[in-house]
């Protein structure tokens, strides 16, 4: 089957608006393409009442959750469940929608499937049951998953026992990781290139002005430094907060999206960032967002892996990432 999603809201080509009004058009698209996935999903169940709807919760996570996910990638779905064992049957349910192009889906072919009784919440397992099999760390996941259908108690629950996980001493486990992995993207910041595999990778250079998108080799763009350093940075002292044992709603019902939930932050308070400062990295961050957009559809339309910017770009992307680099080294982002 062709993986290519289905065009259920329209979205503006990144390169014809400047980057706070992308970001705008960013958060638009996504709600309204969510509220048509929600009645893609519903008309489908509608069809198969057999299906006790009580036991298990459909979310979407990632950059779906955030509202920050360009048109070009399919859906990522979280199946939360609860003494439920029918979860092929509503995965086959949710995947038969199909549009009048044959091959053309919105769902992506893995959906994770977390046990809310059984599994740890704070990780994920990635092509379960295949020789490619891999699991992370990624509380993540569970702090930024968007309710789209089903049971929201389930919903709930999934994000309380995600609370209490990270309070307890496997918690500390999973914050030490979280840590590492906000250091080894500010890193990237300013060298555009990660160890990956064994090999130095780039997903971007700062001197020439160039950025590279391949998803076939793990190439990301801005993806990789601007975009996961200020989302690691955030899930780090998010864990921290509950850790230190700040209400567990204000955190983990903070707002998903990024740019929301750093306003959130400043607006409550529970950040050591001055209000110039949240606006700054909030501007730095939907910069670096729009620049990764332009990169995957440059990929897209051209089938080309490497965006050149022009003169101007180029001293503009250096300055942003020197000082998005300052931000993130001089404070927390919660207090």
């Amino acid at each position: 089957m062709v993986k290519e999603p289905i065009e259920l809201a329209k979205h503006v080509d990144p390169n014809k608006l400047g980057h706070s009004e992308y970001f705008d058009h960013l958060l638009a698209f996504n709600q309204l393409f969510q509220e048509k996935v929600v009645g893609v999903i519903s008309s489908r169940f509608h069809n198969f009442m057999d299906i006790s709807c009580s036991n298990f919760c459909i979310a979407t996570t990632g950059s779906d959750a955030r509202l920050e996910k360009g048109p070009k990638s399919l859906v990522e779905v979280v199946l939360f469940v609860e003494d439920f064992d029918d979860c092929d049957r509503v995965i086959q349910t949710m995947d038969s929608y199909v549009s009048t192009k044959p091959g053309i889906k919105i769902f992506d072919n893995e959906v994770e499937v977390k046990d809310i009784d059984q599994e740890k919440l704070s990780e994920t397992t990635f092509h379960k049951g295949t020789p490619q099999e891999f699991g992370i760390k990624s509380p993540n996941r569970v702090f930024d998953a968007r309710y789209l259908f089903g049971d929201d108690h389930i919903f709930k629950k999934a994000k309380r026992k995600l609370s209490k996980e990270l309070k307890s001493p496997y918690g500390k486990r999973v914050l030490e990781s979280i840590k590492k992995k906000a250091k080894e993207q500010q890193r990237i910041i300013l060298k555009g290139t990660q160890r990956y595999r064994g090999e130095e990778v780039a997903h971007y250079d700062l001197k020439d002005g160039r950025a590279f998108y391949d998803p076939n080799k793990g190439i990301w763009s801005f993806k990789q430094g601007p975009l996961r350093a200020v989302q690691f940075a955030l899930v780090r002292d998010m864990i921290r907060g509950l850790r230190e044992g700040q209400d567990m709603e204000d955190i983990v019902y903070l707002p998903q999206n990024t740019v929301a939930k750093m306003n959130a932050l400043g607006v409550q308070d529970h950040t050591l960032l001055s209000p110039e400062n949240v606006g700054e990295l909030c501007d730095h961050y939907k910069y670096f967002l729009q620049a990764y957009h332009k990169s995957q559809e440059h990929y897209s339309n051209e089938g080309k892996t490497e965006l050149e910017f022009n003169e101007i770009n180029k001293r503009e992307i250096r300055n942003r990432a020197r000082s998005l680099d300052k931000l993130l080294t001089a404070q927390k982002l919660r207090g």
